[in-house]
C-alpha cells in the first residue's frame, strides 16, 4: 500500500535526533537545532490538520502555534533528512 508523503501514518516512522522541541506556556514551543542545519517544521493535529509550517534558520527559535494539545510534528532539513515526534503544547 503507497501513503502520501504528508500522510499522518507517515510522521511517526523515523527517530532521527535533528531538533529539540519544548513546549513553553502560552502555545509557544522551543525549537533548538542539534546540527545547525536549517529546514522546515510542520505541526499536525492527531486528525492530520496542519496547524502550523515555519521555516527554521536559527539554533534556536521560539515558535507560536495557534492551538494547544498533542501534537505531530515533522522537521525536514535542507538536506532532506526527516525527524518526527509528538510534542505537547500549553
Amino acid at each position: 500500500m503507497k501513503i502520501k508523503e504528508n500522510s499522518i501514518n507517515d510522521l511517526t516512522q523515523n527517530k532521527k535526533n535533528l531538533i529539540g522541541i519544548y513546549s513553553l506556556d502560552n502555545k509557544l514551543l522551543n525549537l533548538k537545532l542539534i546540527n545547525n542545519i536549517h529546514g522546515d517544521i510542520i505541526l499536525y493535529t492527531h486528525e492530520g490538520k496542519q496547524v502550523a509550517k515555519n521555516t527554521v534558520t536559527e539554533k534556536e527559535s521560539i515558535i507560536f502555534v495557534p492551538v494547544s494539545g498533542l501534537l505531530l510534528y515533522r522537521f525536514e532539513t535542507e538536506k532532506g533528512e526527516v525527524q518526527t515526534g509528538k510534542v505537547m503544547v500549553r
